[in-house]
């Protein structure tokens, strides 16, 4: 007996086989991937730090005086001079870090810090949500 039988597209098994391949694959390559992302985005705190750290180098050698907070970087203070002044020296969408997060600026008796609280926006942590400073 020759039987023609006309299919017409899959079967339950073979859509099932299908989703539980991409389920596992999705599964295995999801964390790597959002690992990359975390990486990549504490990479750019750091370098966000630096930015504003060499932002208030060039407020200092502008004004021969270190910011008191890092909106001086983005409007004259009253007490310098108009001319002494050559900011801004920063974007406000600098002053945030990857986590919208706002800068942490410490003056301290050695120098200025600037700080990111990391992924967590909280002060301390380990891995990505470890804080950045420009202190490291």
């Amino acid at each position: 007996m020759n039987r023609n039988i006309n299919r017409n597209g899959f079967s339950l098994v073979e859509i099932l086989v299908v989703v539980v391949i991409i389920s596992l694959l999705a599964g295995l390559i999801t964390p790597q991937i959002i690992d990359k992302f975390n990486q990549a985005k504490y990479d750019i705190a750091k370098t966000q730090v630096t930015v504003v750290e060499n932002a208030i180098v060039d407020f200092e050698r502008n004004c021969n005086r270190s910011p008191k907070e890092l909106d001086e970087l983005l409007n004259r203070p009253s007490d310098i001079k108009e001319e002494d002044w050559k900011g801004p020296y920063l974007k406000p969408s600098q002053k945030v870090d990857p986590w919208d997060t706002p800068f942490q600026y410490r003056v301290t008796p050695n120098g200025v810090e600037i700080i990111s609280f990391g992924k967590d926006k909280r002060e301390g942590g380990d891995g990505y949500n470890r804080d950045i400073s420009s202190k490291d």
